[in-house]
């Protein structure tokens, strides 16, 4: 690594939010996003009646976390995964220092936060230390009793099941915090009753680079949404019950059924996103008509002004036919004067040289008047042409609208 990505690498600070499933991790991280943390913006959405307010959880993360059980064969509700070294292969860990380098937003302090680092966090802490970034831990503890009955409204998983599961993941956190130099530990009741003590006492105890916050009285923590509540005391442990293979047999069954569940509200996340990407586009798509509109009304206008510039050259067609009409009658007259004139030289012949000069006269009058005729009749056929040329014009225009 260079020493220009060394140094990024140390002025950035990464917070692991570390719990069991229902444990209150997303409270605590939406808790301190509003003390200047952040997660960045590729995360989960929320899921009504399971998390209304959003799991805070990078969608990458939670991706890589399901890869790393997967590959050694387990799932997230595996009651032996505690036993399990998760340490996943070279194009895991490769994967992992990607998303590590993307960062989790511009907060002082990234947030990375998925009930599975209680199994996964060493591989993630590897890689921290490979890439010379700055990491903490933060755990949460909450009421097993508390914790198991969430489980079971969520998944549907059995109770006795649910306690297993717990007593497994308090486990696997209890191997993590032996190779922790130092860490941060918070109850999820004192997060619900003294939300700004224990965010500002997580900051203190791991000299956070954030500045102490009043979190309470804002939307971060929502003592509203706990919906089970319990006597017991969160760090009391419970008895580990081994079940037969009949009561695995019975759980498995049960875990299905929550696996489906938790599809089920993925998809109808997905689904809602999808509908709110279709109203944004169905706002775009109005946008356009309106624009398309404005168009079509400026085109109307300006057929509306054609026709009236239309009109108005018919109008002078008009005027002009009429005055050629009457020039043509002016010719008429004009020949037929001609010709009694003709006659009249005709007889008089040469009797006196006056009247044939006149007539060489009136001569060169006719062609004169032949040749102004001429020219008016060139006129006509040019306007005629004018004519059908706006004629067709107006056919075409009408078509168009009638389209």
């Amino acid at each position: 690594m260079s020493n220009e990505k060394k140094q990024a690498a140390k002025s950035r600070h990464l917070l692991f939010v570390v719990g069991m499933h229902r444990s209150g991790t997303s409270a605590l991280t939406a808790a301190l996003c509003q003390a200047g943390a952040s997660v960045g913006n590729d995360t989960l959405a929320a899921v009504a009646g399971i998390n209304d307010e959003g799991f805070w959880e990078d969608r990458q993360v939670v991706e890589l976390n399901e890869a790393l059980l997967e590959y050694h064969n387990l799932s997230w509700f595996d009651l032996d995964a505690a036993d399990t070294h998760i340490c996943g292969n070279a194009p895991l860990a490769e994967r992992g220092k990607a998303i590590l380098a993307k960062g989790f937003g511009e907060g002082c302090v990234e947030v990375i936060k998925d009930p599975r680092l209680c199994l996964t966090l060493p591989f993630w802490l590897d890689i921290c230390h490979t890439l010379a970034i700055t990491a903490s831990v933060c755990f949460i503890e909450r009421s097993s009793d508390e914790v198991a009955q969430s489980l079971h409204k969520r998944d549907a998983f059995p109770i006795d099941y649910c306690l297993q599961l717990i007593a497994s993941y308090q486990q696997a956190i209890a191997n993590v915090k032996q190779s922790l130099p130092s860490y941060a530990a918070v109850v999820y009741d004192q997060l619900i009753t003294a939300t700004d003590k224990t965010i500002n006492g997580v900051i203190a105890s791991l000299e956070l680079p954030l500045t102490p916050h009043q979190v309470s009285g804002t939307s971060a923590v929502k003592p509203a949404l706990r919906h089970h509540q319990s006597n017991t005391d969160a760090a009391e442990p419970h008895p580990n019950r081994s079940p037969d293979s009949l009561l695995k047999s019975m759980t498995h069954a049960f875990v299905e059924r929550g696996i489906v569940l938790t599809e089920l509200g993925q998809q109808h996340s997905d689904a809602l996103a999808v509908i709110q990407k279709r109203d944004q586009q169905l706002e775009q798509t109005n946008e356009q008509l309106a624009s398309v509109g404005e168009e079509h009304s400026t085109a109307l206008a300006t057929i509306t002004l054609r026709d009236e510039q239309l009109a108005d050259a018919q109008g002078q067609l008009a005027k002009l036919g009429k005055e050629h009409a009457h020039a043509l009658n002016v010719v008429g007259e004009r020949d037929q004067q001609l010709t009694l004139l003709n006659q009249e030289l005709t007889r008089i012949g040469e009797l006196h040289s006056l009247a044939q000069a006149t007539v060489q006269q009136r001569d060169e009058q006719i062609n004169q008047i032949n040749s102004e005729l001429s020219q008016v009749q060139r006129e006509l056929a040019i306007h005629k042409s004018w004519r059908r040329k706006i004629l067709a014009s107006l056919g075409l225009m009408v078509r168009e609208n009638k389209k």
